[in-house]
């Protein structure tokens, strides 16, 4: 199962699972990207970002803005077999 954050279509979740997927595999596979450190490679870093920031790191959920609560798995549009991840800004 692929899953990809519409908003950062470069980083795609696959998740995986040889007795089927569950809500948990899919849960931790998103929890574990959003919180690994992001290489430099990964980003571009915005003129206006705290330098004392990116020195401690820079992590995936980072890159969410002020939209943390997540707010579902639709499929995606392009008629593949993924699905797009969404996160809202309140509940």
């Amino acid at each position: 199962m692929s899953v990809t954050i519409p908003k950062l279509p470069a980083w795609t979740i696959e998740v995986t699972n040889p007795h089927g997927i569950t809500v948990n595999d899919v849960l931790l596979k998103i929890r574990e990207m959003l919180n690994r450190s992001v290489a430099s490679h990964e980003m571009q870093r915005p003129s206006h970002a705290d330098p004392r920031e990116h020195a401690q790191g820079v992590k995936g959920v980072d890159f969410l803005g002020p939209k943390v609560f997540f707010a579902g798995l639709t499929r995606a549009r392009d008629g593949s077999d993924s699905w797009d991840l969404h996160f809202s800004q309140s509940v």
